[in-house]
């Protein structure tokens, strides 16, 4: 299993000005991407590659020689979409793919590792449509456990995306898999 950390970003809106790469933010003492890399390895995930973009240099400092690198040059025009394209020879015999500015409890991720579906992803249910979900969220739709609609323009939705996945295998054989919940993760509680 390899992990594929999506980093180029300038991060205003995590921290209102881009100073520094969002992964690098301090929370309670380590940054978003020490957390992320020490969650992986407490999992045996050992192959770690990071998309760089803004601030490039800084995140290669913070890394260990274990971690490789792929650029993302246009990181100001494109997406995170753009990000993983640019590592898909990386995307082959399993992988896990993160975004550096989700904060999220180890736990979680290791019950996405232990999965026994070969296409997982963590979700957070949304049970009160009273909470204010903003325009960064991805909202889906589920159908007998299978997504049926994303969008992350819509202000409804049944689940938000945590933006944390895993794929079984090449990513150029992508399919859809009937898959029942991990473990359920309501927003809010």
């Amino acid at each position: 299993m390899k992990a594929i950390i999506l980093a180029a970003g300038k991060g205003t809106r995590l921290d209102g000005a881009a100073v520094k790469p969002k992964c690098l933010v301090e929370i309670g003492g380590s940054t978003l991407l020490h957390r992320q890399i020490d969650t992986l390895r407490s999992l045996n995930v050992r192959q770690i590659v990071i998309v760089v973009g803004f601030g490039a240099e800084s995140i290669r400092e913070e890394c260990d020689g274990d971690t490789s690198f792929v650029e993302n040059e246009k990181f100001a025009e494109t997406s995170s979409l753009y990000s993983l394209w640019l590592a898909r020879d990386h995307l082959a015999d399993g992988f896990v793919v993160l975004n550096c500015d989700v904060l999220f409890h180890p736990q979680l991720l290791a019950n996405l590792l232990e999965s026994s579906c070969d296409n997982a992803l963590l979700i957070s249910r949304i049970e009160n449509q009273s909470f204010p979900l903003g325009d960064e969220e991805m909202k889906i739709r589920l159908h007998d456990d299978l997504v049926v609609e994303a969008d992350s323009h819509r202000r409804s939705c049944s689940r938000t995306l945590s933006h944390i996945g895993r794929r079984n295998g090449s990513a150029r054989a992508a399919s859809v898999t009937r898959c029942r919940r991990i473990r359920p993760h309501r927003r809010g509680s």
